[in-house]
């Protein structure tokens, strides 16, 4: 039998397809990596975009407390400088108020002038009432001395007086002594 073969039959090679099918499947496989690790990396950074708005709040956060911190301890040292260099004016006005007698009715002037001088104009007052309280005054330990300025007879036909003292103070006794 002898066979007649219109169509040669050649034998396909099959190893360039394979070749192509390995390479599209590499391909593939390579695509889904980038893919997956692109998502892994984006949402790496979208974390550490996170962490890092998270860590500039908190050191924004810091930064404040410090600054308030650092307020807070100016304000505690102004405080003191001002309660150290403040006039013990409160201590002085109740300690002459004591000396001083219905002070409501006798003081006329009070005022703190500078260098460390007291002006108190006082009315209503005898003579003797005027030396008593001079004497008291300079009795006083932050009182260094007592100047009578002007004495005035208030009415002709009375023995009332009208007298402007001014008084020297030591403000380092005055000071020790409104501590105490």
């Amino acid at each position: 039998m002898i066979e007649i073969n219109l169509f040669e039959k050649k034998e396909t090679n099959i190893l360039p397809y394979l070749i192509l099918l390995i390479f599209v499947i590499g391909i593939g496989i390579m695509m889904l990596l980038f893919f997956f690790q692109g998502n892994y990396y984006s949402r790496l950074d979208q974390q550490n975009q996170t962490l890092i708005h998270q860590q500039a709040d908190e050191v924004a956060l810091s930064r404040d407390i410090e600054r308030v911190e650092r307020l807070t301890n100016q304000n505690r040292q102004t405080i003191a400088t001002l309660e150290e260099n403040a006039y013990p004016i409160v201590y002085l006005t109740d300690s002459l108020s004591e000396i001083i007698t219905n002070e409501e009715e006798r003081v006329v002037l009070f005022d703190l002038g500078q260098a460390d001088q007291l002006l108190v104009s006082l009315e209503n007052m005898t003579i003797e009432a005027h030396s008593k309280l001079i004497d008291e005054l300079n009795d006083v330990s932050y009182i260094n001395r007592v100047h009578v300025t002007r004495l005035t007879q208030m009415n002709p036909e009375s023995d009332i007086y009208q007298v402007d003292l001014t008084l020297d103070l030591n403000e380092k006794v005055l000071r020790g002594e409104a501590l105490e």
